[in-house]
């Protein structure tokens, strides 16, 4: 089914909040059945697999339709799935602490918005669905199912766990409805939810690397064609992410306004995005825009140089280079974006110190949230032990650390 690819729709937002389960245990295939079996008392029909993601080198370039270099990461929404013949969605959700919480609605009847936070992502994409149908000139009517919903994707620090979601769900309705997306409609299918639904202003990259990661590889992604190139991750490499124990939704209202800054600069380029602007063009019109603008405008054009090097660097294994432009990022961010946190800064100095730490930086939207490292996988616990323990003593903050394996994009595996 043909999808018209417009990235530049949506409220706004930051998007990472509200989704399933904040707990570290991980989720298992047999878990899954299980609970499915227990609360439904039948097997499901097939299960639907979507890993999170965290994106190494590239922020605040994906909205401005610059590149990026996400991977996923060993971490996933489950849903076990099982048609119904009525149109009701009907979903179990287990959290973090073993509860658990039934919601539905009715797929043959346009959604209705309610104020349950993580099933409004559900009911986003069976509007999302909708709407594409309506924009070809035709309904559709979605088959309903019942599932269970687990989540092991850490929340609130960049780890792409709404978009995991929301990946999730619509490649349940596409199985049962047999409609014929590709994995990168898909992707584009949830940004529209995210943004027309939630109320974001979110990029198509977490859904991207959701839908199209690969084991083993990291995804450099052009967020005006959505055109993907996959790299071998680092041999001996390992990326560590770390949480700050500080909400990114402290800095909302600097995020919109950065994206504000950004609307400002392209007036003045003439350009719809920054994709096409240039170092050349910004000193150009260097006198033309406040000194803060200029600074804003060259993180975004000096990062999307930074990116595609990272990529070189990948692909010759080049991991030193790779951690360097890492945090040459995180500076950027610190100085030229102003995104960044005492307690980023705190947590990627003492990352960076570490002997075994090739870089690190912020992710995510910054303004707190987590960071990620890059350093030689042998040493990853211990890294992970040793940065945790000093954070702490400097901060008092207990943090979460998650040692991090490029698995496979989202899946559907029948049963």
């Amino acid at each position: 089914m043909p999808l018209n690819l417009d990235l530049r729709q949506g409220a706004e937002d930051m998007g990472e909040k509200n989704t399933p389960r904040k707990g570290t245990p991980r989720v298992t295939r047999e878990e899954v059945l299980k609970a499915f079996r227990g609360h439904f008392g039948e097997a499901p029909e097939f299960l639907v697999r979507t890993p999170g993601g965290v994106n190494l080198i590239g922020d605040h370039t994906d909205y401005n339709d610059g590149f990026v270099f996400p991977m996923t990461i060993n971490r996933a929404v489950w849903m076990g799935v099982r048609g119904r013949k009525d149109g009701t969605v009907r979903v179990f959700y287990i959290d973090g602490d073993g509860g658990g919480r039934e919601l539905s609605f009715d797929a043959r009847k346009a959604p209705e918005k309610g104020r349950d936070a993580w099933f409004e992502y559900i009911r986003g994409c069976a509007s999302a669905l909708r709407q594409e149908s309506e924009s070809r000139g035709r309904t559709l009517s979605l088959t309903g199912f019942d599932a269970v919903l687990l989540s092991d994707i850490p929340q609130g620090i960049g780890l792409a766990s709404s978009a995991a979601l929301e990946v999730s769900a619509l490649l349940a309705f596409d199985e049962l409805g047999q409609l014929g997306f590709s994995k990168t409609e898909i992707a584009v299918l949830a940004q529209r939810a995210d943004n027309r639904w939630i109320g974001t202003r979110r990029s198509v990259m977490d859904p991207a690397v959701c839908a199209l990661g690969q084991a083993g590889k990291a995804l450099l992604l052009d967020c005006s064609t959505l055109d993907a190139h996959f790299f071998d991750f680092f041999e001996n490499g390992a990326a560590v992410v770390l949480s700050t124990d500080t909400p990114p939704s402290l800095g909302e209202a600097a995020y919109h306004e950065r994206r504000k800054e950004y609307e400002a600069a392209c007036e003045i380029f003439g350009l719809p995005s920054l994709r096409d602007a240039t170092l050349e063009m910004l000193d150009a019109h260097q006198k033309d825009m406040p000194e803060v603008l200029f600074r804003r405008v060259r993180h975004v054009l000096a990062e999307n140089m930074r990116t595609r090097a990272a990529a070189i660097a990948m692909e010759y294994n080049e991991s030193h280079l790779f951690g360097t432009l890492m945090s040459e990022s995180h500076f950027s961010i610190q100085y030229e974006f102003e995104a960044s946190s005492p307690e980023l800064d705190e947590i990627c100095a003492i990352a960076r110190a570490h002997p075994a730490c090739l870089g690190a930086r912020a992710m995510g939207g910054g303004f707190g949230g987590g960071a990620v490292a890059l350093l030689y996988a042998a040493a990853a616990r211990e890294f992970a032990a040793s940065v945790s323990g000093q954070y702490r003593e400097k901060t008092g903050k207990d943090i979460y650390t998650c040692i991090c394996t490029p698995s496979d994009g989202a899946h559907v595996e029948r049963l």
